[in-house]
C-alpha cells in the first residue's frame, strides 16, 4: 500500500467534507468561528486515530455479523474520553459545541473509516488514514469557519481554548457596517459549503468513486468505454488518466449503427480508425499496465487471442436471458426490442428458456448474405445476434473490417 497516498487522500480525492459530503450536520452547524472549528475537528482527528488503530487491532476476532455494534461501542467509548476530557479542561469549547461533541459518535466519517478501512488493514496504515481523514476534515470545517466568521463579523480572532477570557489573537478585515450577519445563521452556512463544494468539484476531475473501487481487493470490475469519433483520439490519454488511479481492468466496444446509432453516421469509426484501435489494445495488453480487452460483439479473426481473453461467442439465448423493463423475455437486452420470445406477466420463464429459445441456439438461418459462403461461419455463426435488423439481416460484419 502507498502510504503516501494513502494518508494525503483525506485532504482532497476523498475529502469528508467535499469530496464524500460525510459529517455534514456538525459541519454546517459549528462552523461559526474559527474556535469552535478547531476544537472539533481535533477531537474527530482523535477519535479517528484511537478507533481506526483499536478496530484494526480487533478486526480479525470480531464476529462479521456483529461488528458495526463493536464499532460504535468503540467509537463511543472513546467519544465520551474526549468529552470528559473537554469538560474538565476547556469548558468554554464545551459550552460552545454543546451536543455536536457526544454526536461524534454518529458521525459517518468515524464509523465509515472503520467499516471502508481499518477493519481491513493494518494498525500502522489505520492510523495514518485516521490522521488524513482527520486533518482533511479539519482543513474543510477551518476554511469554512473563517470564510463565515469574516462576513458575519468582519474579523478573525481566536481565544485560548482552556481560558476563555484570554484572546490569542483578533483581526479586523472588513469595516463593522460591511458586515453580513446572515453568514452566522443555517443560510450562511449553506451558501458557503455550497460555494466550496462547488470550487472544489469544478477544479478537480470526479474520480472519487473510481479511485475507492481500485483499492478494493475483493471486488473484481472494469471500466467500460464505447470508442466513437469523438473519443478515439484521446484513447491513449484515457488510458493513462485510467492507469493513474489505480484502475486494473478496461473493456473496449465501439458503437455500431443499430437503433439511434444507424442515424448518427458521424460517430462510427473508420476501418483503419477500427484496426488502429484493436492494435492499441494489443499493445495494452503486452505492456501490462492495465488489463484491456475488447467487449463482447463480433469476431476479430487473428485478432480474438490477442485482444480477448477468450474467443468470440454471442451468449444470447445460450447462456443468458433477459427480461426487460415491460416484461419482454429476451435472449439478450441489447437486441432490438421487437426481437422476443414471450412476457414474464403471460409466460413462464422456464417455458421460454426452454422452447423459445430455439433462433439462438441454432443459427443455420443466419447463413445468408455476407455469411453465406464466409469460411469463418463456424466460429462466430452469423455474429451477434443483437447486429440483425428486423428481417433477419446482418447489418455489421466486425471480421470484413479488419481482413
Amino acid at each position: 500500500m502507498d502510504r503516501k497516498k494513502n494518508f494525503t487522500a483525506g485532504f482532497l480525492r476523498e475529502n469528508p467534507v467535499f469530496s464524500l459530503y460525510l459529517g455534514l450536520c456538525s459541519t454546517l452547524a459549528i462552523t461559526t468561528t474559527l474556535n469552535n472549528a478547531i476544537g472539533m475537528g481535533v477531537a474527530v482527528i482523535a477519535v479517528l486515530i484511537m478507533s481506526n488503530v483499536i478496530i484494526s487491532l480487533i478486526r480479525n476476532i470480531t464476529p462479521n455479523e456483529i461488528r458495526i455494534p463493536v464499532y460504535i461501542v468503540v467509537i463511543a467509548a472513546l467519544v465520551k474520553v474526549i468529552q470528559m476530557l473537554i469538560q474538565a479542561y476547556a469548558p468554554a469549547l464545551d459550552e460552545s459545541l454543546g451536543t455536536f461533541i457526544p454526536l461524534i459518535v454518529v458521525n459517518c466519517i468515524i464509523l465509515g473509516r472503520a467499516e471502508a478501512f481499518a477493519s481491513k488493514n493494518g494498525v500502522l496504515d489505520s492510523a495514518l488514514d485516521g490522521l488524513g481523514m482527520g486533518l482533511g476534515y479539519t482543513c474543510s470545517i477551518v476554511i469554512m469557519s473563517l470564510i463565515r466568521e469574516v462576513l458575519a463579523t468582519g474579523m478573525i480572532s481566536f481565544t485560548n481554548p482552556f481560558d476563555a477570557a484570554q484572546v490569542i489573537f483578533e483581526l479586523r478585515l472588513i469595516p463593522e457596517d460591511y458586515v453580513i450577519s446572515l453568514f452566522s445563521q443555517p443560510f450562511g452556512a449553506f451558501c458557503t459549503f455550497a460555494c466550496l463544494a462547488a470550487a472544489l468539484a469544478l477544479g478537480t476531475p470526479d474520480k472519487t468513486a473510481i479511485c475507492m473501487l481500485a483499492e478494493e481487493k475483493e471486488i473484481v470490475w472494469d471500466v467500460v468505454t464505447c470508442v466513437n469519433q469523438k473519443n478515439f483520439k484521446d484513447l491513449k490519454l484515457f488510458k493513462e488518466f485510467l492507469t493513474e488511479m489505480g484502475v486494473k481492468r478496461w473493456r473496449l466496444f465501439t458503437i455500431f449503427p443499430v437503433g439511434r446509432a444507424a442515424e448518427e453516421t458521424d460517430l462510427q469509426l473508420t476501418n483503419e480508425q477500427f484496426t488502429w484501435m484493436l492494435n492499441f489494445i494489443r499493445y495494452c495488453r503486452q505492456e501490462g499496465k492495465i488489463h484491456t480487452s475488447y467487449g463482447c460483439e463480433g469476431f476479430l479473426g487473428n485478432y480474438e487471442a490477442e485482444v480477448r481473453d477468450s474467443i468470440f461467442q454471442c451468449n444470447a439465448g445460450i447462456s443468458t436471458a433477459s427480461v426487460l423493463a415491460d416484461g419482454s423475455i429476451s435472449g439478450c437486452p441489447s437486441i432490438r426490442a421487437n426481437f422476443h420470445q414471450g412476457n414474464i406477466y403471460k409466460d413462464k420463464f422456464i417455458d421460454i428458456w426452454n422452447n423459445e429459445f430455439k433462433p439462438y441456439r441454432n443459427r443455420e438461418w443466419t447463413r445468408k448474405g455476407q455469411c453465406a459462403d464466409c469460411k469463418m461461419f463456424r466460429y462466430c455463426e452469423g455474429n451477434g445476434m443483437h447486429l440483425y435488423d428486423d428481417n433477419g439481416n446482418l447489418l455489421f460484419c466486425h471480421y470484413n473490417r479488419i481482413k
